[in-house]
């Protein structure tokens, strides 16, 4: 039996050696400072992103390889550092690990950390990043969350995360009002990166290799849109144009040739600029840059601040003076737009799915066996959160301390946990991701899990406590298990500075005898 402290939540995982998806139970994410607690209504599949993400995932190991060098090359340096039966093992765990899906969804807020101030429960948001998964509760960065306007359609909302990657790429154009621009690539992102050109009074003529996908945006759209084989496209554009060429080319399609970037360097103007959205490859015919002076650019994912952990995680924002368009305010701006009725994403939605038929989806993406762009999970309203498991129904096994876990992190599954299961009695685990938590419990034999510390703490089948986590939060776990009585083994460092360890010292004196062990 494994059980969880606070009602279980659903959540869609995969596991990254077979590809294999599964909607689990895991704990409802705890809400840790800078974050805001969401109650999903729809989440947004981006079919490029994830489907390449699911696609790697089914395939060999060879062929996993091939697609994933920069991980190839960390291994072979990991074995060479600490030996091939070490790293063997750390690449499985990676590999076999339960793995969230999503970045794009829409909700209410139903939690506030203490010391976010912007946003309440009752809020309804949109969010983005990779915390913003396909779940029924996320946890994310006040960074990574805008509030909506009601009139704004959260079914439209999910794809506010989306949408600003295709913002940002516009931005990197630096293209004018009453200029053009050509979009190579009409799927999701592309067509949403001709919908704001057009919102913001920017000519767009579209270019695809899939014959459905120009007539799509013809038809339904009203877009111009040409075939990237169609002999006659440079000169339609040219012509388009009033002969000078396009002033941007913006790249949303993946490749794994160089043929994107070859045909947005014919059809620039002199000195034009190409930006790269998708995934493509960027080595290209010198010739077309060379002569017309090209501004070749990439565009980071939704914006300025993105991938930068004291932004996301620490909430630092950066001053608008300097950074006018961080991620969070383009997804403000698309939140705007939205809200004004200048674009609608409505019409992009071609599947709904609910949560439990997700895996479809995934399976419809990668075997093309329907028509898809716009695809978006829905969720049934949660009933209202509650304790639910007898805790006191879970005793320890006879003779064996109840150990208890906090931190789940690569030197808890590859040195710690292997050596903890063989000797003692593995009762509980406490980890920040719920989905974490559940997969600890099938391959190490946990039977409670949760994501506040605390909570496991408490528990009477506990009486030891293995704190594993990151070294800022040693002292005040240390703390709080010897004023619970439990008997506590930290990983180096005990603390971080002598007040911690004067604090600690104090707690421990206090103590009545017989005092529990502090190793």
């Amino acid at each position: 039996m494994f059980a969880i402290d606070i009602r279980d939540m659903q959540q869609l995982t995969q596991k990254l050696k077979s590809g294999k998806m599964e909607i689990v139970e895991a704990p409802v994410p705890q809400v840790q400072p800078g974050q805001v607690l969401v109650r999903n209504f729809y989440s947004a599949i981006s079919p490029g992103t994830e489907g390449r993400t699911v696609s790697d995932a089914r395939k060999g190991y060879i062929a996993k390889a091939r697609s994933r060098q920069k991980e190839v090359k960390q291994v072979v340096d990991l074995i060479r550092q600490q030996g091939l039966k070490a790293a063997y093992d750390i690449v499985m765990n990676k590999l076999e690990a339960l793995s969230p899906l999503g970045y794009s969804c829409a909700g209410e807020v139903i939690a506030v950390a203490e010391d976010v101030l912007e946003f309440s429960v009752g809020d309804f948001v949109a969010c983005g990043g990779n915390a913003a998964s396909h779940a029924e509760i996320v946890a994310v960065s006040r960074r990574l969350c805008v509030k909506l306007s009601p009139s704004v359609d959260l079914k439209d909302a999910a794809f506010i995360t989306i949408a600003s990657i295709a913002l940002q790429g516009i931005r990197q154009a630096e293209v004018q009002v009453g200029g053009n621009c050509v979009v190579i690539g009409l799927g999701l992102l592309g067509v949403i990166t001709m919908k704001l050109l057009e919102a913001s009074g920017i000519r767009c003529f579209g270019i695809d290799i899939r014959e459905d996908a120009v007539l799509r945006a013809r038809e339904k759209f009203r877009f111009k849109a040409a075939r990237a084989e169609d002999e006659t496209i440079v000169d339609q554009v040219k012509h388009w144009s009033s002969g000078y060429g396009s002033d941007a080319v913006i790249i949303a399609a993946g490749s794994s040739d160089t043929g994107p970037v070859d045909l947005a360097g014919e059809l620039s103007r002199q000195k034009g600029k190409v930006v790269v959205v998708g995934t493509v490859t960027t080595g290209f015919e010198r010739k077309n840059y060379y002569r017309k002076e090209l501004d070749l650019r990439m565009s980071c994912s939704y914006g300025p601040g993105r991938y930068d952990t004291l932004y996301e995680e620490g909430g630092v924002d950066y001053p608008v003076g300097f950074a006018r368009w961080t991620e969070q305010r383009n997804m403000e701006a698309v939140a705007a737009l939205l809200a004004d009725g200048k674009i609608t994403f409505s019409n992009l939605i071609s599947h709904t799915y609910k949560l439990t038929e997700a895996p479809d989806a995934y399976e419809m993406i990668l075997t093309r066996k329907e028509d898809f762009l716009g695809i978006v999970i829905e969720y049934s309203k949660p009933e209202k959160l509650e304790d639910y498991v007898n805790f006191s129904a879970l005793p320890g096994a006879p003779g064996k301390p109840g150990i208890g876990v906090i931190g789940l992190g690569s030197y808890a599954y590859n040195v710690m946990l292997p050596i903890l299961k063989k000797e003692v009695n593995l009762a509980a685990i406490a980890t920040s991701s719920g989905i974490n938590a559940v997969y600890a419990s099938r391959k190490y034999h946990f039977r409670f899990g949760t994501v506040t510390p605390q909570r496991l703490i408490d528990r009477d089948f506990i009486n030891t406590v293995f704190i594993l986590t990151r070294h800022n939060k040693h002292a005040h776990q240390v703390m709080q298990s010897l004023h619970a009585g439990k008997h506590v083994f930290v990983e180096k460092p005990l603390c971080l500075n002598l007040n911690e360890l004067e604090e600690i010292s104090l707690v421990y004196s206090s103590l009545i005898q017989p005092k529990p062990l502090l190793m």
